[in-house]
């Protein structure tokens, strides 16, 4: 049954393999880039817009993990997904977190702040799955990404990716996202406004 359900969100060994690999080749990508790009800067100081516009990748990645299948399965289940989805939500979310936060002690980055992008983008991912369904859930956190990336189309002060200053709204700002974006999901799970999910409905 736990092999059934596992299965039923893409969490198989292909599916671990690539996530892990996707982790692994971020770090790889940042251990050579912010070197060369920042040849002189201290050790910890440094964050640059690839590691930013990366984070979308494994996080992406994970999104197939919470995809239920067909929409009139999910919404014909004969109990409630709630619990499920509520798990769902935590282990991604700290998966995410303890895979970005190796990296970026591995890379010598700022642990606060690769830790506050990948929960604020993480929670856009989850609310993304909750609004269009798990084949177009990560739009959102991308337009978000390379919106706040953009030069100067943010101020750097509201600019909540880049700005090292991780404050306590800052910390606000995460949490309700991520609070916000779990209330949905655990109610309306990967199913989408439309009722679409990553997979097609059988006729």
């Amino acid at each position: 049954m736990l092999r059934t359900w596992l299965l039923a969100h893409h969490i198989e060994r292909r599916w671990v393999l690539v996530a892990v690999g996707s982790w692994v080749a971020l770090w790889g990508f940042a251990s050579i880039t912010v070197p060369l790009k920042y040849p002189y800067e201290a050790r910890g100081q440094v964050f640059d817009s690839g590691v930013v516009i990366g984070l979308l990748i494994p996080l992406a990645v994970m999104n197939l993990a919470l995809d239920e299948g067909p929409a009139d399965l999910v919404r014909s289940a004969a109990r409630r997904l709630t619990t499920t989805r509520i798990a769902l939500i935590t282990g991604y979310l700290l998966t995410a977190a303890l895979f970005s936060t190796a990296m970026a002690w591995a890379v010598a980055l700022p642990i606060a702040l690769v830790l506050a992008d990948t929960l604020l983008l993480a929670g856009v991912n989850i609310a993304g799955n909750a609004l269009l369904g798990t084949r177009l859930g990560w739009l959102p956190a991308a337009a978000t990404a390379f919106t706040m990336s953009a030069p100067g189309l943010v101020p750097f002060e509201a600019n909540l990716l880049y700005n090292r200053d991780v404050s306590s709204t800052f910390v606000i700002v995460i949490g309700a996202t991520v609070v916000v974006a779990a209330a949905a999901y655990a109610r309306a799970g990967a199913v989408g406004l439309l009722g679409r999910t990553s997979r097609a409905t059988p006729e």
